[in-house]
């Protein structure tokens, strides 16, 4: 058996610039909800407060924790095997 090198950023989130994809995905939807409500300036800056508030959060968590999120509570399904990921219990 050899060692092997595993890179630190393996099980990391893709990034866009600075910002972490799920910070992309909290800071669009403060966005987007600034557009129906029609106070777009507002919620680009409140849209930096949540996600300087969610990055605070999201050090103390796993790597990908808003996809967890998405899992657990059944917004997304999770592979073929588990089509629903909201089932806490497989039962064979």
């Amino acid at each position: 058996m050899r060692d092997v090198d595993m890179p630190d950023m393996v099980d990391s989130p893709p990034q866009l610039l600075f910002w972490d994809l799920d910070e992309v995905i909290v800071y669009v939807f403060t966005m987007i909800i600034g557009l129906i409500t029609r106070e777009l300036t507002i919620m680009l800056v409140v849209g930096f407060v949540v996600v300087y508030i969610f990055s605070g959060w999201k050090m103390k968590q796993l790597d990908g924790v808003l996809a967890h999120m998405g899992y657990f509570y059944g917004v997304m399904g999770m592979n073929k095997v588990f089509k629903n990921g909201n089932i806490k219990e497989y039962i064979e």
